[in-house]
């Protein structure tokens, strides 16, 4: 980081006065110019800087980038103002004047060919943000957005190596180690995932609030019953659901633990409650179908074990828990019914 500017003799101060007193000068040129354009450039890059500079007051990050555009517009507006009131008054460029035309111009074929490059990396997003991330290749947020939108295409492989660059620069983010260990979810290493989860359980949580702590709740919590430890899943997949219920593969793992340490009746009728929830909100999803009937048979409900099943079975009838079900429940084939769980990425 940049240290802080703490005492008057440091000598960084003199840039800052050195910037302010071209401002005045500019101001000054531009009255004397009696420019209509000069000076509502210089307005543009006054006014907006004013607020931006945190001299009278605080302004954030995202605000205070905003507010520099205006200021952008302003000089470039005001290059443009100068250049043509010099040009009125030198009606033929000669001696120095010409050697600066000329120097405008490939500034501005510069601009140009930069501008293009640029408009040409945002065809995608994640062009524009490897662009960005090369560039600023140590910032950790920069390189966790690539990452993320690696992921979002379906890149796993090469998000999970994004995400560990970015932990390389700055490795107490509790969530980017959570999309670490949702990639290690899908990737089926849970070993690696249940890593992850330790760590984000024994550091500071950056990354997380209460938008999206459902997040780390609903996966632990899955990956807990993934590895068959119910007791501790129920209630962090209790406390996921109760901030954002509308997660079906939650609720559908809900079911599984609760069916799995049940004690009795009641707990089977919970369990089956969780699983509607889940069949509300996705009722052509089979393993669904399958797990209702599952739990449906354990609790002695035959007519709806049975019907449940063949809601499974005309669904998916190729999955192999379906098939095994339906054998088991509409065939009368020994066996026992089996739970299964299934992944899926919230929106």
């Amino acid at each position: 980081a940049i240290p802080l500017v703490r005492r008057c003799a440091d000598v960084r101060v003199l840039a800052f006065v050195a910037a302010y007193l071209a401002v005045v000068a500019i101001a000054a040129h531009t009255a004397a110019m009696r420019s209509r354009a000069a000076v509502l450039a210089v307005g543009l890059v006054i006014l907006p800087f004013v607020p931006c500079s945190n001299l009278l007051f605080l302004v954030g990050t995202t605000v205070a980038e905003r507010l520099l555009y205006p200021c952008t517009a302003g000089w470039s507006l005001l290059i443009a103002a100068v250049g043509c009131g010099t040009a009125r008054q030198r009606r033929r460029p000669t001696g120095p004047f010409r050697h600066a035309l000329l120097l405008f111009w490939l500034l501005a074929l510069l601009y140009a060919y930069r501008a293009a490059v640029r408009m040409w990396q945002w065809r995608t997003r994640v062009e524009l943000f490897r662009a960005d991330m090369l560039v600023w290749h140590r910032s950790a947020k920069v390189v966790h957005q690539y990452a993320s939108l690696l992921y979002g295409g379906d890149m796993l492989e090469e998000a999970l190596i994004q995400y560990e660059r970015s932990l390389q620069i700055f490795d107490d983010n509790g969530l980017t180690d959570y999309c670490v260990a949702r990639i290690h979810l899908e990737l089926g290493s849970y070993g690696e995932a249940g890593a992850r989860f330790a760590k984000i359980l024994a550091g500071h949580g950056i990354g997380f609030g209460h938008h999206n702590s459902f997040l780390l709740a609903i996966d632990y919590g899955w990956l807990l019953t993934r590895l068959g430890q119910y007791s501790d899943a129920v209630p962090l997949l209790q406390r996921g659901l109760q901030l954002h219920p509308g997660a079906a593969y939650a609720w559908n793992a809900l079911g599984v633990a609760v069916a799995n340490s049940a004690t009795g009746p009641r707990d089977l009728q919970a369990a089956m409650d969780h699983l509607l929830r889940a069949v509300e909100m996705q009722p052509r999803n089979a393993v669904l179908w399958s797990n209702a009937a599952a739990i449906a048979s354990a609790a002695g409900v035959v007519e709806q074990a049975a019907m449940a099943a063949r809601n499974a079975a005309a669904l998916e009838p190729d999955r192999e828990v379906v098939a095994w079900n339906a054998k088991i429940l509409l065939e009368g084939v020994p066996g026992q019914p089996r739970l299964e769980l299934f992944l899926e990425r919230l929106r």
